[in-house]
């Protein structure tokens, strides 16, 4: 170990070749670094020979088969940062198919309604009187994953009773304290509701659309 760095030996290339913890690959023949190149994917590989034939490898598959144990036998790897550059090992997990599309949702490699929608659906959500439900039907997202983004970034998630009562709001009584000049704030208090929402329904007070 030099620096902090191990080397052990490439699978199944044992007397050719060892990789780094760190992802570099060195030829035992002359003890040489190789050189990386890039899949059309964006990932690293290196080019290995053995009995005459050549094959491309990717070197996070080199590191995690050297270095990163695997009792469950998961078949794919993830970059936990997001990086397929970043071939060290502590930057490795071994996971199933379930597992790998999930982190690429969460790290932004692959594109989801949730991210993509993301200050859709928080402002919808703290902004009106929609259920998590009918908000997760609208923007074809799982109602699990849409809680998990709202108290991601500190909204409260509204309890199926509390979601039952927004519909259950007088409208008209609304109306009359709107009226009278009741602020957000009393007429939420009244409603037993958030003042976000009373302001999206004074607004629309104010269009003549409430009633």
């Amino acid at each position: 170990m030099i620096n902090n760095v191990l080397w052990k030996p490439v699978v199944p290339y044992e007397n050719l070749y060892e990789i780094s913890s760190d992802g570099n690959v060195k030829s035992l023949i002359n003890n040489k670094i190789l050189k990386q190149s890039l899949t059309t994917t964006g990932y690293k590989k290196v080019e290995l020979y053995k009995d005459g034939k050549r094959k491309s490898r990717r070197v996070h598959r080199l590191v995690a088969l050297a270095f990163i144990p695997n009792p469950c036998e998961f078949p794919l790897i993830n970059h936990k940062d997001g990086n397929p550059l970043n071939n060290r090992k502590e930057n490795l997990e071994w996971c199933d198919q379930k597992r790998n599309m999930q982190h690429a949702y969460e790290t932004g490699l692959r594109p989801s309604n949730l991210y993509k929608y993301k200050e859709n659906l928080i402002k919808e959500y703290t902004q009106t009187d929609i259920s998590l439900r009918a908000l997760s039907k609208k923007y074809g997202v799982s109602p699990k994953s849409l809680s998990k983004l709202l108290n991601k970034n500190k909204v409260r998630v509204r309890s199926v009773g509390e979601s039952n009562n927004i519909y259950k709001i007088n409208r008209e009584e609304m109306a009359e304290m709107f009226k009278e000049g009741k602020s957000n704030v009393e007429i939420a208090k009244h409603f037993k509701t958030n003042k976000s929402l009373i302001a999206v329904y004074r607004n629309k007070y104010k269009k003549g659309e409430l009633l």
